[in-house]
């Protein structure tokens, strides 16, 4: 189990994109977050699975950008922590993905 966390936005892509998330996802991510519009980071995309992408963040010399959105996580941060885990859960953190902060 995580400790709370202070970390109050999560800039999200492919299938956790509004609009794009899975049913089974949808039940339980989208009541939680606040949707805040569009946004992009430098970096790229590529296939990591036939059913969604995989991004590379590149803040110095990235030629490309990866386009997605900028959400709120829950104001609680105990309830930010357990939608962190689960999502963490869900994606693979560590495996197929990593989380990383972005300033």
């Amino acid at each position: 189990m995580y400790p709370p966390t202070d970390l109050a936005y999560l800039f999200v892509y492919g299938t956790l994109r509004q609009g794009c998330l899975p049913i089974g996802v949808r039940d339980w991510f989208r009541p939680s977050v606040r949707f805040l519009g569009a946004a992009s980071l430098p970096g790229r995309m590529f296939p990591v699975h036939p059913k969604y992408p995989g991004a590379v963040w590149e803040p110095v010399g990235g030629c490309g950008r990866i386009g997605g959105e900028l959400i709120a996580l829950p104001d609680d941060p105990w309830e930010r922590r357990e939608l962190l885990e689960r999502l963490d859960d869900y994606e693979d953190e560590g495996v197929d993905y990593l989380r990383v902060p972005v300033p």
